[in-house]
């Protein structure tokens, strides 16, 4: 009898594992073609993108921007649902800026040190600009991919050691939230000094012309942040403070970072500046914002971009999204697998002892 209870035991173990290679065959299927990256050229002392037209690219392509001055990346016309992006500025060769693009369409892009938007948006744009363009070809990129989960149903398993549950740092103290007005055609952050904040704080700039937010001197450790440009009064551009310290800004189509930085600024020139005090907030798991600054904002998942001077760096108040992103954990697999093979192990032992009870009988 318990020979027949441990064969019926061993064949669900077996069905059980074979669901489970079912699953990750369905999770992990044949890969899909490897994605081309794309150089585009900063020359120094040029001001032009080398090639200006890239041409044409594929979903999930990468463009990658390989500086050799002083200039950013920042983009003009894109198209319905894509993310804007927006690199910080860039300084000497061993500064890139990449982007990943999972929306089709006609992208125009520009430096807003050298270059306007109405230039990056021209028909035909002049080959004397600082401004490019790539159109990208392919369907729209999956946002996650939905595996079904196969539950089988188990006989009663031996008792496990009970599960210790996290420990859960207490929470942080609510930020306080802080504004910036941009009034219309004033070209002024009002306030200029925002004064002294706290760490965990967020500043929220509320637009009302047309202007861009963009640090300049910051703290150490500190993270650079740039909005995009940013037009009507719909338009806002957030930060969060984590690093101590003073941090310098400026709006790059009305002034330039000396005037951010100096040591009094002007009241004529559009900067501004707030001092933080407190703790820095310790950085954050891999893969979520590095210390410093977190921008933040509103778009629709397009493109994602990436750059060299700062950690996953979400331009324009924009967090990119877009590309495929699996829904399923691996690691479900191997404690599903541990679960049946213990069983397995425990249920044997089981059987043996019992065998030898009646053989001594």
């Amino acid at each position: 009898m318990h020979r027949r209870q441990h064969n019926r035991i061993s064949k669900f173990v077996a069905l059980a594992a074979t669901a489970m290679i079912a699953v990750a065959m369905m999770a992990f299927g044949a890969p899909s073609a490897s994605a081309v990256t794309h150089t585009v050229q900063v020359p120094v002392g040029q001001n032009l993108f080398t090639p200006q037209n890239l041409g044409t690219v594929t979903v999930g392509d990468t463009i990658t921007w390989q500086n050799n001055d002083v200039h950013n990346v920042v983009s003009a016309d894109i198209p319905a649902g894509a993310t804007a992006f927006s690199s910080p500025f860039l300084s000497g060769p061993a500064a890139t800026f990449s982007v990943t693009v999972t929306v089709p369409g006609n992208y125009r892009y520009l430096c807003t040190l050298h270059s306007t938007p109405a230039e990056a948006n021209a028909a035909t744009q002049s080959a004397t600009q600082m401004v490019g363009q790539f159109t990208v070809v392919g369907a729209p990129a999956p946002t996650s991919t939905v595996v079904p989960t196969v539950t089988p149903t188990m006989p009663p398993m031996p008792s496990m050691p009970p599960t210790v549950a996290p420990t859960v740092a207490p929470p942080v103290a609510a930020a306080t939230p802080r504004t910036v007005q941009i009034p219309a055609g004033q070209n002024l952050f009002t306030p200029q000094d925002l004064g002294t904040i706290n760490v965990g704080d967020t500043i929220t700039w509320k637009n009302n012309d047309v202007h861009n937010v963009v640090s300049a001197n910051i703290p150490a450790g500190a993270t650079a942040f740039q909005s995009p440009i940013m037009a009507g009064p719909a338009a806002t551009f957030s930060v969060t403070v984590t690093s101590p310290g003073n941090y310098r800004y400026l709006c790059t189509l009305h002034s330039t970072p000396a005037e951010a930085n100096a040591a009094t600024q002007s009241t004529t020139q559009m900067v501004g500046q707030f001092t933080v005090v407190g703790t820095a907030i310790p950085p954050v798991a891999a893969g979520t914002s590095a210390a410093g600054t977190t921008p933040s904002g509103t778009s629709a998942a397009g493109t994602a971009a990436t750059g060299s001077q700062v950690d996953s760096f979400p331009v324009g108040g924009v967090q990119a999204g877009g590309g495929s992103t699996a829904g399923f954990s691996p690691s479900w697999l191997m404690t599903l697998g541990g679960g049946l093979l213990m069983a397995a192990f425990m249920s044997a032992l089981r059987s043996r002892r019992l065998a030898r009870q009646e053989s001594a009988r």
